[in-house]
């Protein structure tokens, strides 16, 4: 288990990888970093089964910005968000990182209805949420080619 100063839990439900005879893998990944003194993550390591506790908790670092990158994959479509948010010491929290819909009604002529499913890539919501029910704010990273970093920073070049 790592070790920081000041730490949290954070828990995200369906981490690892599904495999399917029909329809392929699925699955979600998470990665936690730190930010530079330029706000691009650095020090990024995969969250894996051996740091997560008995109840599904992984430990974080608190009271300073941690950059998430979330992944999700079902087949061949995909979603991913990279967030920056500051977290409080001693705190639980859980990231519920859900697939949003990809369908669309169509009305049939004469009444009725299909449902189809728009292929692609998925699109994914996130939100943080304390035990206490609190939601935490979060601002996006800009994902580059070789770096993730806040709004306007740019470490390609």
């Amino acid at each position: 288990m790592p070790q920081f100063g000041d730490t949290a839990l954070i828990k995200m439900e369906g981490l690892g990888t599904n495999y399917k005879l029909i329809g392929g893998a699925s699955g979600k990944l998470l990665s936690v970093g730190e930010l530079d003194n330029e706000g691009c993550m650095t020090n990024i390591g995969q969250v894996d089964a051996t740091v997560v506790d008995g109840n599904g908790y992984v430990t974080v670092p608190a009271n300073k910005e941690i950059g998430m990158i979330l992944f999700k994959y079902k087949g061949n479509a995909n979603c991913k968000i990279s967030v920056v948010m500051t977290l409080k010491s001693n705190e639980k929290y859980v990231l519920n990182f859900v697939e949003k819909s990809r369908t669309q009604v169509v009305l049939k002529e004469g009444g009725g209805f299909d449902i189809k499913y728009i292929n692609g890539p998925m699109l994914c919501e996130l939100d943080v949420v304390s035990i206490s029910e609190e939601k935490i704010a979060f601002v996006t990273l800009e994902q580059h080619l070789f770096s993730v970093c806040k709004l306007g920073v740019n470490k390609e070049s």
